[in-house]
C-alpha cells in the first residue's frame, strides 16, 4: 500500500516536471534551470514522504509484525501455562466431587449404623420382653399349678370329712363368694337387661341373681366314664353342646364384667370319691371353658372348680357361678 502511494506520488511529480520542461516554452538555459528545480522539488517531496509517511508506517508495520511474532511465540507458552492450570482445576473439581461423595458415603454409613443400632436395640428389647413374658407366663403357670394343687388337696381333704362337716364347708365357701359378688354387683342398664333377657330366652337358661349363678334347663351331657379310666372329658353330642355353650357365651357377654367359677359336678358315689373323681369333674369344667374361649370369652373371667359327687350338686352338670365383677 505504501509502495503504491510512493509510486503515484513519483509519477505525479515526474508529470509535473515534464510539463514544466516541455521544449519550446523555455530557453535552453531556463529549461535546464526548471529541470534542475523540478528534480530538487521531486527529491525533496520524496524525502518528505519517506520521512513523514513511509518510515513511521514501516516502523508501525514492523511493530505489528513483531507483536504478531511475539504473540505467536507467547501463545504456546500461554498454552503451556494454561494447560497445567486447567488440569489443576479439573483435578480440584474431581477431588472436590470425590470428597463430596466420600462425605455422603460416610454420612450414609453413619445413618445406616444408627438405624441398625436402633433395630438391634429394638430386637434386644423385644427379646428381653419376650423372656420377661415367658418368665411371667412360667411363673403364672407355676402359680396356677400351685393353686390347682391346693384346690385338689382341699377337695380331697373335704371328701374325707363327715357329711355334716362337708356341708358346712360348702356353705362357708358359697357364702364368701356370694358376699363378695353381691358387694360388687353393678346396676344393670336397660340395654344390658334387654340383651341378657334375649340370651336367656334363646338358650333356655335361668339367671338366679340371688344365688348369682346361671343354670341350663337342659344340662350339658358328657360321655360316661368308669371309675379308674381315662378322665378326659368329651361331650355326648358336640354340636348340641356347642349350641348350648354359645348361648351361655351370649349371657356372659351381656354381663361383660362378671367373673365366673365353672364348677364341674359329677354323680360320683361317696365310696368312689378321690383324686380321680376330682380330675374328671375339673376336666369337664375345662372342656366347657375352652369352648367359651372359642366364642371370645377371656380366660381371665373363667376359673375352674372340680366338685365331684358330694362336693357339688351330686349330678352331672356344669354350674356357672359369679365370683366377682371386674
Amino acid at each position: 500500500m505504501h509502495l503504491r502511494i510512493a509510486t503515484e506520488f513519483s509519477k505525479n511529480a515526474l508529470s509535473l516536471t515534464f510539463a514544466l520542461a516541455t521544449p519550446g516554452q523555455w530557453s535552453s538555459e531556463e529549461h535546464m534551470k526548471i529541470w534542475g528545480a523540478s528534480s530538487v522539488i521531486l527529491m525533496v517531496a520524496l524525502a518528505i514522504y519517506v520521512k513523514v509517511f513511509w518510515v513511521p508506517v514501516k516502523k508501525s508495520s514492523e511493530l505489528v509484525d513483531a507483536k504478531d511474532e511475539e504473540t505467536k511465540e507467547l501463545s504456546p507458552r500461554a498454552d503451556m501455562f494454561a494447560m497445567p492450570q486447567a488440569e489443576d482445576n479439573a483435578q480440584a473439581k474431581v477431588a472436590a466431587a470425590k470428597k463430596t461423595g466420600e462425605d455422603a458415603k460416610a454420612k450414609a454409613e453413619v445413618e445406616a449404623k444408627a438405624i441398625q443400632a436402633k433395630k438391634d436395640r429394638a430386637a434386644r428389647m423385644k427379646s428381653a420382653m419376650k423372656k420377661v413374658m415367658n418368665a411371667a407366663a412360667m411363673l403364672k403357670h407355676v402359680d396356677d399349678e400351685a393353686q390347682e394343687t391346693k384346690k385338689r388337696c382341699e377337695a380331697v381333704a373335704t371328701m374325707k370329712m363327715t357329711h355334716t362337716e362337708r356341708e358346712a364347708a360348702k356353705k362357708e365357701r358359697n357364702d364368701v363368694r356370694l358376699k363378695h359378688a353381691r358387694a360388687r354387683d353393678p346396676e344393670l342398664t336397660p340395654e344390658v337387661q334387654a340383651k341378657l333377657k334375649l340370651a336367656l330366652t334363646a338358650g333356655k337358661i335361668t339367671y338366679d341373681r340371688d344365688k348369682m349363678s346361671f343354670h341350663l334347663e337342659d344340662h350339658l351331657k358328657f360321655h360316661p366314664v368308669k371309675h379308674g379310666e381315662d378322665p378326659t372329658a368329651r361331650f355326648m353330642n358336640e354340636e348340641k353342646a356347642m349350641d348350648q355353650i354359645h348361648h351361655i357365651a351370649d349371657c356372659l357377654e351381656a354381663l361383660s364384667t362378671a367373673v365366673f367359677y365353672l364348677e364341674g359336678d359329677t354323680a360320683t358315689p361317696d365310696e368312689k370319691m378321690g383324686e380321680w373323681s376330682y380330675h374328671l369333674a375339673r376336666n369337664r369344667a375345662k372342656l366347657v371353658r375352652d369352648r367359651l374361649m372359642a366364642f371370645g370369652i377371656p380366660k381371665t373371667r373363667l376359673h375352674l372348680v372340680g366338685a365331684p359327687g358330694c362336693l357339688g350338686s351330686g349330678i352331672q352338670e356344669i354350674q356357672f357361678k359369679i365370683s366377682d365383677f371386674q
